[in-house]
């Protein structure tokens, strides 16, 4: 019994202290180096959402499908001071990649409905976005800090033809926002028309096209 337990001992240290026969074996003072390795696939599909707002005091009102700036009227609300019809609503249209990365570029145009007034009397500003520390509330959820992207106000009309390019560099790492909004002649825009009291009573539509692209 003795024979046998000094056996079984002598093999157990013999296995601790083997060198494994796939190991390699370095000069003392040596450093090994190892490879370490990720990959992250292209995002071969992006995130569009259209989101309205109340101008008062932007709170969101839900995801969207068309940009109605009508009020619960059906109609825009008359500016009786400065004799113009204006909107409560605007619209933030957001895009972002999903499941993936790369350079995301995006472009916004705009096709104008066959009577040519939409276009002039509606704006679109256009943003980078990106997550920050919260700093300001108590609480710690992250705020957005928007960045301009683009050009300054322009109509959607200028947006005619081959739109609006917002390049990965203006993105800077964050995802794309624009702002549309009725024209209300508060901040100058070049071309930008209000809709006044000359307006034919009527409909007026117009198409606005938001693409991005990965690479």
């Amino acid at each position: 019994m003795k024979k046998l337990i000094l056996t079984m001992a002598v093999v157990i240290a013999a296995a601790f202290i083997a060198v494994p026969s796939y190991a390699v074996t370095y000069d003392s003072g040596t450093g090994a180096t190892f490879v370490a390795e990720v990959n992250i696939p292209l995002a071969t599909q992006v995130d569009i959402t259209a989101s309205k707002r109340l101008g008062t005091n932007d709170s969101d009102l839900g995801t969207v499908t068309a940009l109605d700036f009508d009020s619960a009227t059906g109609f825009l609300n008359f500016d009786s001071t400065n004799n113009i019809f204006v909107s409560e609503y605007y619209f933030v249209i957001d895009v972002g990649k999903i499941s993936g990365g790369g350079d995301m570029v995006v472009n916004t145009k705009y096709t104008d409905g066959a009577d040519d007034v939409l276009g002039k009397r509606t704006t679109a500003k256009f943003y980078a976005v990106t997550l920050v520390a919260d700093g300001a509330d108590a609480d710690t959820d992250p705020d957005e800090l928007e960045t301009t992207a683009g050009p300054d106000y322009v109509t959607l009309n200028s947006l005619i033809g081959s739109g609006e390019n917002v390049s990965a560099a203006e993105l800077d790492g964050g995802w794309f926002r624009v702002y549309i909004g009725v024209y209300d002649g508060g901040t100058p825009v070049t071309g930008g028309e209000v809709f006044d009291t000359n307006i034919a009573p009527d409909t007026y539509t117009g198409t606005i096209t938001v693409t991005g692209t990965v690479s």
